[in-house]
């Protein structure tokens, strides 16, 4: 049995709550992405922490790169944290090039400390791509 998209209303509103219903196998890829969503409209650190996780155990790339899309807009002191980590293992060797290349456009966008180390660091990545778009990064860094 295949669980529908409910309205949105009648979804839970604890994260973990979510995170619970987005892991279960019955679940609807429709209803996963709203609750990729939920869990960023929440703009709290519980719900950031989720979509971590969520993230971590996720194996299809487009979701993945829907979490990556919802963190990038957690903009709260409360989020930054967990919207680091995030950034931090989505740009590992052992995730997909366009993950990564998104993780390096949401790390240069945060305006974190040490931004251009870290880019530094991958322009010497086993992964053409991932050189050259560090290297492009770091030279509109400089402009």
């Amino acid at each position: 049995m295949v669980v529908l998209a409910p309205v949105a209303d009648t979804l839970p509103s604890q994260p973990r709550a979510l995170e619970m219903l987005y892991g279960q196998p019955s679940t609807a890829l429709e209803l996963r992405h709203t609750i990729i969503v939920r869990l960023g409209a929440l703009q709290t650190r519980e719900g950031a922490e989720s979509l971590g996780r969520l993230f971590d155990r996720e194996r299809r790339m487009d979701e993945k790169m829907q979490i990556l899309q919802v963190m990038a807009d957690l903009l709260s002191e409360e989020c930054r944290t967990s919207r680091d980590r995030i950034v931090e293992r989505a740009l590992a060797p052992t995730q997909a090039v366009d993950v990564r290349m998104a993780a390096m456009q949401m790390l240069v966008n945060s305006g974190a400390p040490g931004i251009d180390e870290r880019l530094q660091k991958l322009t010497r990545d086993a992964q053409a791509a991932i050189r050259d778009n560090a290297r492009r990064l770091l030279a509109e860094r400089v402009h």
